[in-house]
């Protein structure tokens, strides 16, 4: 897949293409708790998630990301790093059932997808 520059190079609108186009980014992590953690923004679609040291390793989705949108945020750290849902969101995956304000721990080499299903619902397949 194109990444989102040369999607629009060829004439597609730019907010299309921001959707479609795979664009990396490398993003450090920040604090450990929900509170504390970096946000991944609207169009970060493909986060690579490095801890920034033992005390920052945290990651909270966007509290604005559209219904239908989705994340993928890939561990390439050399400490796990925690992923939150938004402040008064919730993760539905096969560990974690409706829990609000519950984040889902990514070990090293790990990945998550995350798909927003609601405004505070959004549901995680981790890679195993």
């Amino acid at each position: 897949m194109t990444n989102s520059r040369g999607l629009m190079g060829v004439g597609m609108p730019a907010q299309q293409a921001k959707r479609l186009g795979l664009d990396p980014t490398t993003v450090t992590g920040a604090g450990t708790t929900q509170a504390t953690a970096q946000a991944i923004g609207q169009f970060q679609l493909y986060v690579r998630a490095n801890a920034g040291g033992t005390s920052a390793y945290g990651y909270i989705v966007s509290s604005v990301a559209e219904v239908g949108s989705e994340y993928i945020v890939n561990c390439i750290s050399s400490t796990t790093v925690v992923l939150w849902p938004p402040v008064g969101g919730q993760f539905l995956s096969t560990s974690i059932v409706g829990a609000t304000a519950t984040g889902v721990s990514l070990a090293i080499g790990r990945g998550a997808i995350v798909l927003a299903v609601t405004a505070s619902t959004f549901d995680v397949l981790i890679s195993g």
